[in-house]
């Protein structure tokens, strides 16, 4: 009787910290963050594969800020590379648009910033990267845009 009460303590006490645990990790992730963070994978990826056929990661320039990815990435393949189709098929709201623009190709207009679930402009730091030695960094500011605790990030943060 006894060890089957300790039984029944030590299971709910996992539930208990199992709930508690999912209510901190809802309390500061929310719901946009697995969103970013696929848009963050989605970019990172669209990186690599530029780099397999450029030979490169996408430069900064001619621009300061995520519209180099947006450049880059979402420009037909006229550089000489394997892929003639855009790396990305960027979607309106991935693209801080000018209000009445609908079009997101970034040869017909200027290449305008990612942005993320939140409307904030997806920072990028070409090769290499201050995080990733080997590759690029590009991150979300995430909630709020002060504390880089939720950061959305393509490199292994540590807590």
């Amino acid at each position: 009787m006894r060890r089957t009460l300790n039984i029944l303590f030590a299971v709910l006490i996992a539930i208990c910290a199992a709930a508690m645990l999912l209510i901190a990790i809802k309390g500061t992730t929310g719901r946009d963050q697995p969103r970013t963070l696929a848009l963050i994978k989605l970019l990172d990826h669209a990186c690599c594969q530029y780099k397999v056929e450029y030979g490169v990661y996408p430069p900064m320039e001619p621009f300061a800020d995520s519209r180099c990815l947006h450049f880059y990435l979402g420009k037909p393949g006229s550089l000489g590379g394997k892929t003639p189709s855009p790396i990305i098929l960027f979607k309106p709201d991935m693209l801080d648009l000018p209000r009445g623009q609908e079009s997101v190709d970034p040869v017909a207009f200027p290449p305008v910033p990612v942005i993320d679930v939140r409307g904030r402009k997806i920072q990028y730091k070409p090769f290499p990267g201050m995080h990733n030695r080997d590759s690029v960094d590009i991150w979300s500011l995430g909630k709020d845009e002060r504390d880089p605790a939720d950061d959305v990030t393509n490199w292994a943060k540590e807590f």
